[in-house]
Formats: structure tokens, sequence, C-alpha cells
């Protein structure tokens, strides 16, 4: 799908291209089409991947996608960092979307979006996270690609307005009508 010709500095040349293979690049992110964990994020297995915050005995060498970019661009992470999504899109593999952060930054730029869900003590939802969840919402734009590119579309800007209509579909926001028209 999406593939650059050199690979990054941390990666063999065989696990770039298994990577680049399953990424689509959209006007607007880049697309995990891999393995999908239960938490929406893309797991990707590379053996020569070297993780400084796990002992030894625990490496596997599969890891979310996101982290496995980072890596592969900037070499191993420090313990307790994690690569923040700056689109708030599990899935989404674009480069610059990317930092590097601790969780309590994930945390933070999560609330300050109001992305982190809460419900009220009747029970009703008060946030603006999607309402499938991440893995919801990641399922369903990774499925919306693959079926748009099995079906000829590859244009960037189309995959955009249809990863944009599956991120609406979990709006639980999206029909209520304004209260006054600014």
């Amino acid at each position: 799908m999406t593939e650059t010709t050199q690979a990054p500095p941390y990666a063999t040349a065989k696990a770039w291209r298994r990577f680049s293979r399953k990424t689509v690049a959209t006007a607007t992110h880049t697309i995990w089409l891999g393995a999908l964990a239960d938490d929406g994020y893309g797991r990707f297995h590379d053996p020569d991947y070297t993780d400084d915050a796990l002992p030894a005995e625990l490496r596997s060498g599969t890891v979310r996608v996101s982290r496995w970019l980072w890596w592969a661009w900037y070499g191993p992470l420090p313990a307790r960092t994690v690569v923040l999504h700056r689109c708030d899109l599990p899935i989404c593999v674009r480069l610059d979307h990317l930092a590097a952060g601790s969780q309590r930054d994930n945390l933070l730029m999560a609330a300050h979006r109001d992305r982190i869900a809460r419900t009220t003590f009747t029970g009703q939802r008060t946030d603006h996270a999607d309402k499938r969840g991440p893995a919801g919402q990641s399922h369903a734009i990774r499925n919306a690609v693959h079926y748009a590119l099995t079906t000829g579309i590859t244009d960037p800007h189309q995959l955009t307005a249809i990863v944009d209509t599956v991120i609406t579909l979990g709006d639980r926001y999206a029909d209520q009508l304004a209260l006054f028209d600014l």
C-alpha cells in the first residue's frame, strides 16, 4: 500500500516492506490495515525489535504498531515512555501524528480533548469519546478502508472522506441539534 523505498535507521528493509504493505495513506492519516489488538491499536511482529522498557524475558517482538514505528525511526524508547496519537486515532500510523511522552501526558491530552469516557450518576455519557470505543472505531475504519480498496478506491482524498464518515458515525452528538444558531 504505502511504501517508502528506504527503511528507517532501526528497522530492517524486510520489516519495513512488511510494515508498509499493511498501511494506506489518506490525505490526512496513514491507516493501519494489519492486525488489531482488543484495545483497537495495531500490532506488528518484528523479531529484531528491541525495547528497553521491557525485561528481555518479556520481549516477544510483537508490539503496538505506533511504538514499532517510533522505534524504527528514532530507536528504543526509555522505560515508561508511550507513543501518543495527536490525531486521536489509534489506527493511525502517520509519523507526524505520533509523539513520545508519558502516560500522564497521554491522559492530559485525552482529557483536554474530552476523549476520556465518563458517565453521570444517572448513567449518561458526557464526553466526546467515540461511542464504539477505540476498538470499535479502529475496526470500523479498517473495514471501510479495506472495502474501499477492494472496490478500486485509492485516491487519498476519497479515502479521507470515507475515514471521516466512519469517525462521524461514532460521534454520539452527531444528530444533536444546536441550541443556538451562531
